[in-house]
């Protein structure tokens, strides 16, 4: 709906405040329709479908666009009555859509759209520069329907600092996780920015906004035995794509979309003189993201994220053995498995194509974040088989079931509590910031810290022999 006196929709009076599709404002034409006459105006504008003009370095293409407006005067099959009444209404009409261009020119082009629908336009132009990733794109969709609640009748130009701060307030009284609510915040903000780099209003109102406090993350790590429970369980396991996507992640600290982005090209296996690995080097540098509608490669999301993590002599011939299986499936499905070939699969992906797509509908072997999430927790959570509800077989520091990014957190955890350094162990993980880190795995080992103050205890209660101590005069005692 278009709350303008010319009833134009706001979005068309955008395209004519341009010069160039205002000057092609035709004078328009009346028409029956049905038993009143019908105006018609129609305008040149730029057809924004026609993407190649820039990289064929030509101009872009027009379109001839019409606007329509049911008149008050009545008509007939008949006979003309009432059309000189229709043009002159047609002529009132379109001085009501100039006076309109007008008002939106002089006002910022967009400054009356309503909030939700200028976000979306936002995305939309982030979208169309591809220079943001379709993670993002789809993250920023998700963020725009918490600008629609509480922000849906509010214009551009109508927010003010004190709007802003309601509104968040109002997402958080609902119930919204404060992560929800700073994305939907982020992203009106990001907005805002670039209508005050467009011109479209002169201040960004969204600074110095208070936001909810986010809950500091609570490690639900594995403690020794743990780890060695989930190892035991898993060399019984095998060398399945889910077991190597494990001790990928425990032993290295892999996210899940960095495990399942993992190809052999960016596998180094160390070997000794008789061939048996012995350790080597993975390169992080791609990741699986994922959508509503499907998974796609990306580059990791930081530049600390993209990153070389060492690997031991067990971890190797894990994936030694690994690829070896792989190799086996290729040749038995007579496909190459030449260096080359196997550089180009997914470690823990499919050797063959089995009829998965990606987001854009194009083949893929690789396997789904999601995919690995799930297999993980059903591993943890067998089937009930008899009465009472099913305990999971991996429960963490924090009395709850251990999930796959838990893995990550049991990685760190418990290179802190060796000794690593904090440093080191912020490397490995891909954090931008050691402080990150440190603040959140190290005190994460409730063992750790009581070894560390029973050390503390013996260090604190040494004691001297009472001929040793002095006096205060001096003297000793006797």
């Amino acid at each position: 709906m278009s709350n303008t006196s010319s009833e134009v929709a706001r979005d068309v009076l955008l395209e004519l405040a341009d010069d160039k599709s205002l000057k092609t404002l035709s004078d328009g034409f009346v028409s029956k329709n049905g038993k009143r006459w019908r105006m018609t105006l129609s305008f040149r504008t730029l057809d924004e479908s026609d993407t190649k003009y820039v990289a064929e370095k030509r101009e872009q293409r027009t379109i001839i666009k019409k606007i329509r407006k049911q008149s008050s005067i009545p008509c007939r099959r008949s006979d003309n009555n009432g059309k000189p009444a229709a043009k002159d209404e047609l002529k009132a009409w379109r001085a009501e859509v100039l006076a309109d261009v007008a008002s939106v020119k002089s006002t910022g082009i967009n400054a009356g759209m309503l909030v939700p629908d200028y976000v979306a336009s936002f995305i939309d132009h982030k979208e169309k520069l591809g220079k943001v990733s379709i993670s993002t794109i789809s993250s920023y969709k998700q963020s725009a329907k918490y600008v629609s609640e509480g922000l849906e009748r509010r214009s551009l130009d109508e927010l003010t600092f004190k709007i802003v701060q309601l509104w968040v307030e109002h997402l958080t009284s609902e119930g919204y996780a404060p992560q929800t609510v700073t994305k939907a915040y982020r992203l009106l903000r990001q907005s805002c920015q670039y209508a005050v780099q467009t011109g479209d209003i002169n201040f960004n109102p969204c600074h110095d906004i208070e936001l909810p406090s986010r809950k500091p993350l609570d490690p639900n790590s594995l403690d020794s035995d743990g780890v060695k429970r989930l190892n035991t369980m898993l060399d019984e396991m095998g060398n399945t794509p889910l077991s190597v996507g494990v001790r990928l992640a425990l032993n290295t600290g892999m996210r899940a979309e960095e495990v399942c982005g993992l190809r052999w090209s960016d596998v180094d296996i160390a070997r000794d003189d008789d061939g048996a690995a012995t350790g080597g080097l993975i390169h992080v540098c791609n990741v699986i993201g994922r959508t509503s509608k499907g998974t796609f490669e990306k580059q990791p999301k930081s530049f600390s994220s993209k990153r070389d993590i060492p690997i031991t002599g067990g971890l190797a011939r894990v994936l030694d053995a690994r690829k070896s299986d792989m190799r086996k499936v290729l040749l038995a499905n007579g496909v190459s498995s030449t260096d080359r070939a196997m550089g180009k699969l997914f470690v823990v992906g499919s050797p063959i194509d089995v009829g998965l797509k990606s987001v854009d509908e194009k083949p893929r072997t690789w396997l789904d974040p999601h995919w690995l999430s799930v297999q993980w927790s059903r591993f943890v959570h067998p089937k009930k088989t008899g009465d009472g509800p099913s305990e999971p077989l991996l429960v963490g520091t924090k009395g709850r079931a251990v999930t796959f990014h838990d893995l990550r957190h049991t990685f760190a955890t418990r290179a802190i509590a060796a000794g690593v350094d904090v440093k080191t162990v912020s490397s490995v993980l891909g954090h931008s910031d050691t402080s990150l880190t440190l603040n959140t795995y190290a005190s994460a080992d409730p063992k750790a810290v009581r070894d560390a103050m029973e050390l503390m205890g013996d260090l604190m209660g040494e004691r001297v022999s009472m001929c040793d101590v002095a006096r205060v005069d001096g003297s000793s005692v006797a």
